[in-house]
């Protein structure tokens, strides 16, 4: 496959903009799409120059971006625009194109983009979105390749080169699209559906989709308002899932079940890994507490010490039984004096883990204790990517991760995201009988 040379144009000249201005017109030609018809009033004149007044508009308050199989080829352009900005929201870039277009706007189409699509698009958005958050985000506007060379990584290529910047920034990626096959690209690019919207005009009704992709940072020294936002997290994903495991852990007590979930993420502050995800830089709609190689969850006093022992304190004397002699404590010859603690701190599930993965596996493992999802923002990719920013590691560690799950829907989870089940157990507490399944997935293939 030829190499694809991405390029950022940065002072346009004129031929460059009527290239890039030809290749959007192509593209956009190509796709039939009535929206276009729409936009322009049925007037076909006035199509070329749209995409003409989109990319000067870029040139003076966004970025231009091609790419090409040659140092000066343009068969692919995207127009973004930066956090702090957005397409037209200053005098510049109106005056750069669009007030001279407007002007050939008949009062009808003039009316339709004042009345009815601005205010209609703007609302729309920002209950798709959040008030604000795309003039936060980088912001998608006009992605087209030339149809002979579509299907070769172009357009992709050009997402990628914003994704870098946007990671290192903590920043969100947005865009509208009118085309069922471009939501399926986006979607297969991590994008996410946030909604929909029907829009009237000239060329019939048109469903335009909002997506956004996901924001994955890792809480490296957490504030207490983020604690308690993922912790409210972790509480509502599992109350959904009426767990009796969870009534089993806390011995029925309904009070206990926010205060286990924040002795978690304070073990995973110290001496794990907190990771959220959302769809804006500052968002907690999933959370995951994860423990990497050479260490594990409230295997040290500093992890106990940060919620656990307090937490215990509130336990009932058979509760707290119930999770320290449960059943017989596990071989630790092998272990450190600190880890012997807390085998027996917690015995059953430890012992049975071991003889799934094999002995001291999962030490040298990465393992997710905690993966959870707020229930509205449930099957949009979330936890996916709280996922994968640690099987990149794990990967470049060469360590398996490994997980364990009470609920038959996870454990499809799981097993479709290549995890394999390595083995059940039986666990009876006051919720009755839990059956645990221990997954794990090697990341040397």
């Amino acid at each position: 496959m030829a190499t694809i040379a991405v390029r950022r144009l940065v002072d346009p000249t004129e031929d460059e903009i009527q290239r890039a201005t030809a290749v959007l017109h192509a593209a956009f030609l190509d796709l039939n799409d009535s929206f276009g018809q729409s936009l322009t009033g049925g007037n076909p004149e006035l199509d070329i120059e749209f995409h003409t007044v989109a990319l000067r508009a870029g040139a003076v308050g966004g970025e231009i971006w091609v790419a090409g199989f040659g140092p000066t080829d343009i068969c692919a352009v995207a127009v973004w625009f930066g956090p702090g900005t957005d397409y037209l929201a200053t005098e510049e870039q109106r005056a750069a194109g669009w007030n001279a277009l407007q002007n050939k706007f008949t009062p009808e189409l003039q009316k339709w983009w004042s009345d009815y699509f601005i205010p209609r698009y703007n609302a729309w958005n920002a209950s798709c979105l959040g008030a604000g958050t795309k003039l936060g985000s980088w912001y998608l506007h006009l992605l087209g390749t030339r149809p002979e060379d579509q299907r070769k990584g172009l357009s992709a290529a050009l997402i990628q080169v914003i994704e870098f910047r946007a990671q290192a920034e903590g920043a969100t990626m947005c865009l509208d699209t009118t085309n069922d096959p471009n939501v399926a690209f986006y979607r297969a690019r991590g994008f996410t559906v946030r909604g929909t919207i029907s829009i009237v005009g000239s060329g019939g009704e048109t469903t335009m989709t909002c997506l956004s992709n996901i924001v994955v940072r890792r809480l490296v020294t957490p504030t207490e308002d983020e604690i308690q936002q993922a912790a409210a997290v972790l509480h509502a994903a599992f109350l959904q899932l009426n767990d009796g495991f969870g009534h089993s852990l806390t011995g029925g007590n309904p009070e206990l079940d926010l205060k286990l979930h924040l002795a978690c993420l304070r073990a995973g502050a110290v001496g794990g890994e907190i990771w959220v995800a959302g769809f804006g830089p500052t968002e907690i709609r999933a959370v995951a507490v994860w423990f990497g190689p050479g260490t594990d969850y409230q295997a040290t006093e500093e992890q106990r010490a940060a919620g656990w022992n307090a937490l215990q304190t509130k336990f009932p004397p058979e509760l707290r039984k119930w999770w320290s002699d449960y059943v017989r404590f596990i071989d630790d010859a092998f272990l450190s004096n600190s880890l012997k603690l807390y085998y027996k701190f917690i015995p059953r599930c430890r012992v049975w883990r071991e003889s799934c993965l094999g002995e001291g596996t999962k030490l040298r493992s990465w393992h997710l204790q905690m993966l959870a999802t707020k229930p509205e923002d449930q099957r949009k990719g979330l936890s996916i990517a709280l996922i994968q920013a640690v099987e990149l590691r794990a990967q470049a560690d060469g360590a398996m991760i490994c997980v364990d799950t009470t609920n038959d829907s996870n454990v499809a989870f799981y097993r479709a995201r290549g995890f394999t089940v390595r083995g059940t157990v039986d666990l009876v507490g006051s919720g009755g009988k839990t059956i645990m399944t221990c997954l794990s997935k090697s990341t040397n293939c």
